[in-house]
């Protein structure tokens, strides 16, 4: 397998800190030794936005995007549901695992672009099995934690507190009667209240984690559209750089090509100094 020198530069560093390393020449995502589970979103997907952001190895962003997502959108207008998330192969990237037998565990919904198996052979052989833990469409059900009354059908958790208190509320009673021989009705008393004030306690801490999950998911939303949106640019500056570019002398013109090196992407008109065609003596390229 080739590998460039800056990529063997950080093959120790993403061993040590990733399950997964980057082989961007051959576009595979090659699973460190040892590794047995993986998590696409955190173990595979951030890894792969953060290796592609390397500062010190201009060479990454350069490679054809890994893969993309799906998913995340509401189900209905009270932002209770949600979609799930898929991840997609794309341009031809694929997993290897590492050599030698074992069972690889995959948790997330993972296909590829082209509906072929995501993975690849070992270079060398052994006996590996690799497991997809795939999920619902439907990951995410949201209990509102405002106050009154809630929104949609989902109850809020002063709606399932208020029942509970009432079921205990009946069940204490039941206790009342039941073994007020044994029991003073202050102890009863206290009880109750300590239970009540537990279950209170409780109550507010979901309320606050709730709102913190909120937040979190928020900021984490923004700034994956924000990198979707920064790939999305590079990808198209690496075509501007890279791609098949064709003079016309002809027709005096400068046409750069897709990916496919046949599809037009943009052509611009040379022109002279004097702002008219020209092959001859370029200083102006105008896009048509």
């Amino acid at each position: 397998m080739f590998l460039s020198s800056k990529f063997y530069y950080y093959w120790t560093y993403w061993q040590t800190y990733h399950k997964v390393t980057f082989d961007g020449p051959n576009r595979l995502i090659l699973v460190n030794d040892g590794v047995t589970e993986l998590n696409w979103a955190r173990d595979v997907y951030s890894a792969w936005k953060e290796w592609f952001f390397i500062d010190s190895n201009p060479e990454n962003p350069g490679y054809l995007q890994a893969m993309r997502l799906v998913g995340g959108d509401p189900l209905d207008i009270a932002g209770t549901r949600f979609l799930g998330v898929s991840f997609f192969l794309t341009n031809g990237w694929r997993i290897r695992t590492w050599s030698g037998d074992h069972r690889l565990v995959i948790s997330g919904n993972v296909f590829t672009d082209e509906g072929e198996p995501i993975n690849v052979p070992t270079e060398n052989p052994a006996s590996v099995t690799i497991e997809l833990n795939t999920s619902n469409l439907v990951d995410l059900i949201r209990v509102d934690g405002g106050g009154g009354s809630g929104s949609g059908d989902c109850p809020d958790v002063f709606q399932i507190a208020t029942a509970v208190r009432q079921e205990l509320s009946t069940e204490l009673s039941r206790i009342d009667t039941t073994i007020s021989s044994r029991a003073s009705q202050s102890s009863l008393n206290a009880l109750q209240n300590e239970i009540t004030s537990s279950f209170d306690a409780v109550v507010s801490l979901l309320n606050v984690l709730d709102s913190k999950v909120d937040i979190v998911s928020d900021q984490v939303q923004v700034i994956d559209v924000d990198l979707e949106q920064m790939l999305t640019i590079l990808a198209e500056l690496r075509k501007f750089n890279f791609n098949r570019s064709k003079i016309n002398p002809v027709e005096k013109t400068l046409t750069i090509y897709d990916d496919d090196n046949v599809t037009p992407i943009v052509i611009f008109d040379l022109l002279d100094t004097s702002e008219q065609p020209s092959t001859q003596e370029v200083a102006e390229k105008l896009p048509r």
